[in-house]
């Protein structure tokens, strides 16, 4: 019988509550960033302060990270935070009625697409190379038997 007491289970919900709500902040940064960057690009006369936007973007990188507790595989963000920028930088050149919005979109959409193939394969490549490099030490020598 497995039992669980309740600190286990206070700590699980706790932990449960602060990916939740770093993911949502994430979230909502990348896409506040992405619609900054969309009005940014669709008027560049009004002073639309770029460079404080992809300073925000970095930021809710990192809350993505925490939230999903991959810190060590950073390439898993970069999958996923395309759609979150380009979708609603799209949406904001569709009003200005803009050429780049349908482009904008197609590249919100079919990003994480493509983004994870390169990223299969790019795993799939280290792994088959750090397999072609194993030590001396761990290669099998043929035992010699005298009778």
């Amino acid at each position: 019988m497995i039992t669980m007491n309740s600190w286990g289970i206070r700590i699980r919900a706790r932990q449960t509550v602060i990916s939740t709500c770093f993911a949502l902040a994430g979230a909502w940064l990348a896409w506040q960033c992405g619609a900054g960057l969309g009005s940014a690009v669709a008027s560049p006369d009004n002073g639309s302060p770029i460079l404080w936007m992809l300073a925000l973007l970095a930021m809710s990188v990192i809350l993505l990270l925490l939230a999903t507790r991959t810190t060590h595989q950073r390439l898993f963000t970069l999958a996923f935070l395309p759609m979150l920028i380009f979708t609603p930088m799209a949406y904001e050149l569709s009003f200005q009625e803009d050429a780049l919005a349908m482009f904008t979109g197609f590249v919100g959409v079919v990003s994480p697409a493509v983004i994870i193939a390169i990223l299969v394969w790019h795993s799939r490549k280290k792994a088959a190379m750090a397999a072609a490099m194993v030590p001396m030490e761990e290669i099998p020598v043929p035992l010699e038997t005298t009778i």
